[in-house]
């Protein structure tokens, strides 16, 4: 097991590390929560060993997961208020109107203000590409829920960014 985890981080190191910065915009705490979700596995294969069939999928979950623990803990890389990283590209369909109205910083102020799962939420759907069914895994909760923690994010996005547009000279 240790082999087929090491071989990943060979082949999928550089993503791993990339989908930790969307989560934390940070590059050192995405290295420490790949690193961390590693550490996870490793202890959970010596205490209770069986095969994992997608191991790339399984680290990233344990990368949510942790980064939520920290959260709920009260430290760590959910501490960052610009924790997202990425998701302009996909604002416009997201927010549901013109993101040229508003600078990047300006939506990443507004995402950053976003609680740690709804943003955790669009990082795997409009980065990472989740189904609802793969963010409801990752996150240990329905899929219902999942879509409603992307709701509530959208449209707190679009309140703020809209706020923001009309009256740009006030900062969010």
């Amino acid at each position: 097991m240790v082999d087929d985890v090491l071989d990943m981080l060979h082949h999928r190191g550089p993503a791993l590390i990339a989908f930790g910065h969307q989560l934390t915009r940070s590059s050192t705490e995405a290295h420490d929560l790949v690193q961390e979700a590693v550490a996870r596995i490793l202890t959970r294969q010596r205490r209770s060993p069986g095969r994992i069939d997608d191991i790339e999928a399984y680290t990233r979950t344990v990368m949510v997961r942790a980064l939520i623990d920290n959260h709920r803990r009260g430290h760590g890389v959910a501490d960052r208020t610009d924790a997202l990283t990425e998701i302009h590209d996909h604002a416009e369909e997201a927010v549901g109107f013109d993101v040229r109205l508003v600078d990047r910083d300006q939506l990443w102020t507004a995402i950053g203000k976003l609680p740690l799962r709804q943003r955790t939420v669009l990082v795997l759907r409009y980065y990472q590409d989740a189904t609802d069914l793969e963010i409801a895994a990752d996150l240990n909760c329905p899929s219902g829920t999942v879509r409603s923690l992307a709701s509530r994010a959208l449209f707190t996005l679009r309140a703020q960014l809209t706020r923001t547009a009309s009256h740009p000279q006030e900062s969010p």
